[in-house]
């Protein structure tokens, strides 16, 4: 899995991370963490228990994302710190690990909300923000290269820890619980290699850009039918003449 072995090379531990952030402006309204020890063949060895932190936003959350997260405006008044203070508890949960994990996020919106909380908060601690953002890996998008649905979309962290039988039971778009069903989807994708080998020959045959002779050989492969040299030759002709 060369996709993932280039982030996780010489790591010794990983920050599985997920940021909730406001409607409009994308500012961080909470952040949930799970800091891991990792093996040299990647597998977790060892977790912390999980970290959250609600974060008082300059502008407001939103209605779909209060229904979505469950966090209001009471929740910040009455829980929430500054942007500054949150990544200060944060840098002090990941400890001495901090400049050099690898930070994983499920999607790309958590760097945008980082950003967004930069503009919107002149005392963001930027140099600690940065390491983040410099040592940052988008798990999804390794993921989908190698696991989609059955009509090649991608799948939410939700349903993809449902086919791998590892969802954390807690509510979703709770960021400590979707940092620990990040980092329980890491874990069984680096050690179920069965489960891995069936979805990624669903997503080879169902792979749209190969040239079409390509795409019949790789469909009959997939679905365990033998392929010949004449068939090959067939599918050639067929895409030359047309018919």
């Amino acid at each position: 899995m060369n996709a993932i072995k280039k982030y996780i090379a010489k790591r010794k531990s990983i920050v599985f991370l997920d940021l909730e952030g406001t409607q409009f402006s994308h500012e961080c309204i909470a952040i949930g963490a799970v800091l891991a020890t990792i093996k040299k063949n990647g597998e977790i060895k060892k977790r912390k228990e999980p970290f959250k932190v609600f974060v008082r936003p300059k502008n407001s959350i939103g209605k779909y994302v209060e229904g979505l997260t469950g966090i209001t405006s009471k929740t910040i008044s009455q829980y929430a710190v500054s942007f500054k203070e949150a990544i200060a508890s944060l840098k002090k949960y990941i400890g001495s690990y901090f400049k050099h994990s690898l930070y994983m996020t499920y999607g790309s919106h958590d760097i945008v909300i980082i950003g967004s909380s930069i503009k919107y908060n002149l005392d963001a601690p930027k140099d600690d923000l940065a390491v983040i953002q410099k040592n940052y890996c988008d798990f999804h998008y390794v993921f989908q290269q190698y696991v989609k649905d059955d009509n090649n979309n991608s799948l939410s962290l939700v349903h993809a820890c449902e086919l791998f039988d590892c969802l954390e039971n807690g509510k979703h778009h709770d960021p400590s619980c979707d940092a620990i069903n990040l980092a329980n989807l890491y874990n069984a994708f680096i050690k179920n290699r069965d489960l891995l080998f069936e979805r990624y020959k669903i997503v080879l045959g169902n792979f749209n850009h190969l040239p079409k002779p390509i795409q019949s050989v790789v469909q009959k492969l997939v679905k365990g039918e033998t392929v010949t040299p004449e068939f090959f030759d067939e599918a050639v002709k067929k895409e030359i003449n047309n018919d």
